[in-house]
């Protein structure tokens, strides 16, 4: 019941990969006997009760219409976990999945079904963010940056992840940077649609030394944040009004039309 972990990895490697069977936030974040497949984690849990640390998921896009992020597979089928390879197929459509270790990562080859339309077959990496009472959230809060990052570069993904449970030193930059390469696949990039808080503002509205600008969307107030010195959330009106504001705001919840958020979104990046 995920106290013991699937783990495929090389000896004495960087880096160890199970897949995932839940999407709620836990360290019991693998179950046997379930049939849900969210992703491959990286992952460096030791226990879920001590945490996991530095981690993120590897994906493809599934086609299943209640969640284009998870798929059905068995865990127990002949073949499907070893130590040095997870070959699973999911349903709904039959994607087959294998992945092997190396010493730093792993190597990962999807198969797509026929059935599946090209612009559907994608292969999605992203780090998911953590609830506002996690250590890792707050640190990041105060450090004006996410928890994740994915980001297209050359052609290849650059992901920064800061996910951990508590016990790490939050001093400092503590994190695991990896970059994801698929010869000869495009790359793309879209904002994790967790990101935006809606019906919220931070008060104080403006910050030391700012004040109400007229921006033509959410999109544009986040973007005057992210280039603003010491910004950490940002509040949009509906009538274009964008104000930012630093770490001494205080969220407040339940006001009806504002939108409110962070200067950078976890990303979610796919090839």
């Amino acid at each position: 019941n995920g106290n013991t972990l699937p783990i495929v990895a090389r000896p004495w490697g960087f880096n160890h990969w199970s897949p995932q069977t839940t999407d709620s936030r836990t360290s019991w974040w693998f179950d046997a006997n379930e049939d849900r497949f969210y992703g491959f984690r990286c992952t460096h849990q030791p226990s879920p009760w001590i945490g996991d640390y530095a981690w993120f998921l590897l994906y493809p896009h599934t086609g299943y219409q209640g969640n284009t992020r998870m798929g059905f597979t068995s865990y127990h089928a002949e073949g499907a976990i070893k130590p040095y390879l997870m070959d699973l197929t999911l349903g709904p459509y039959g994607q087959r999945l294998e992945l092997t270790p190396t010493t730093h990562g792993a190597l990962l080859q999807v198969t797509f079904p026929a059935s599946q339309p090209p612009n559907e077959r994608r292969i999605c990496v992203r780090v998911p963010k953590g609830l506002e009472k996690d250590e890792e959230e707050k640190v990041a809060l105060k450090q004006g940056r996410p928890s994740g990052l994915c980001r297209v570069s050359s052609g290849a993904i650059d992901l920064e992840t800061r996910r951990y449970a508590e016990g790490v030193p939050t001093e400092g930059d503590f994190g695991l940077y990896a970059r994801l390469e698929a010869r000869g696949l495009e790359t793309e990039e879209m904002a994790n649609v967790d990101c935006f808080e809606q019906d919220t503002m931070y008060e104080p509205l403006d910050m030391q030394g700012s004040s109400r600008s007229s921006e033509p969307g959410k999109e544009a107030c986040q973007r005057r944040c992210a280039t603003t010195a010491g910004c950490t959330h940002w509040t949009f009106w509906g009538d274009g009004g964008c104000h930012v504001t630093d770490d001494k705001a205080k969220k407040k919840d339940n006001v009806r039309g504002l939108v409110a958020g962070p200067p950078r979104c976890p990303s979610e990046a796919y090839a």
